[in-house]
């Protein structure tokens, strides 16, 4: 772990280019759908738009389907989902 978390704050917080993908699923450190989910949301927008998400599921989910539009113009959420969520997000915060 204490690998890991050096490299993770070698690369959010000194921004270096470090691949983090082949020693996470080496090691299984993380779940291989929130690593891609992540990994696109930082491709679209960068990694400080990835920080700002982080341990917010609400924001993690609105900004991938954000990335979705970005990228390929197409929503995982419709308006009815992203309502449904936030009301169930702001009931259990």
């Amino acid at each position: 772990m204490k690998e890991f978390s050096k490299m993770l704050r070698d690369r959010l917080v000194l921004n270096k280019d470090i691949k983090l993908n082949s020693f996470l699923m080496r090691n299984q450190i993380v779940h291989p759908l929130g690593y891609s989910i992540g990994k696109h949301i930082e491709d679209m927008f960068g990694i400080d738009e990835l920080r700002n998400c982080a341990g917010k599921p609400l924001e993690f989910l609105l900004k991938y389907n954000d990335a979705l539009k970005k990228d390929i113009n197409e929503e995982l959420l419709d308006e009815e989902m992203k309502e449904k969520l936030n009301n169930i997000y702001r009931k259990t915060i």
